[in-house]
């Protein structure tokens, strides 16, 4: 038989119940970082593959080249002899766009990468391939 308490508030929460909304947030802060972790990983990659693109894009415009050069190479030019879809290799996950500028023997990609440490994350991915890949702030630079 439960004896009650005439001084004793009902009203209010018991420490059981708090623990149990407090461990609830935590949980949903978790799941909601890790996500934005999984998106920011699929950005890098998909810029990644989209720079890669633009590599190979690139060398076949320069190879269709009466002397093969990478002198007036762009995304426009690649689009307009077909390498590029019409919508490819545009703008970055980010939103912003991709430049592709050439001398007659290499060519540059230049883009946002939305901050230091994705465009640290992404000249270290693709160094391997390129001559050169460096980072301004978040702006990524990568000379093949």
């Amino acid at each position: 038989m439960r004896h009650s308490d005439p001084d004793r508030n009902p009203a209010g929460f018991s420490l059981i119940e708090l623990t149990i909304v407090l461990g609830a947030i935590a949980a949903m802060l978790a799941v909601i970082t890790l996500g934005t972790g999984a998106i920011n990983s699929s950005r890098l990659s998909t810029m990644e593959r989209d720079i890669r693109t633009l590599q190979s894009a690139a060398t076949a415009w320069a190879a269709q080249q009466a002397s093969p050069t990478y002198g007036g190479v762009s995304v426009t030019a690649l689009r307009n002899a077909g390498i590029l879809p019409p919508n490819g290799s545009g703008t970055n996950p980010w939103g912003t766009p991709y430049t592709v500028g050439g001398t007659v023997t290499s060519f540059t990609v230049t883009s946002d990468a939305n901050s230091g440490t994705n465009c640290a994350t992404l000249a270290a991915r693709l160094s391997p391939a390129a001559a050169s890949a460096s980072c301004v702030g978040s702006s990524l630079t990568v000379t093949f």
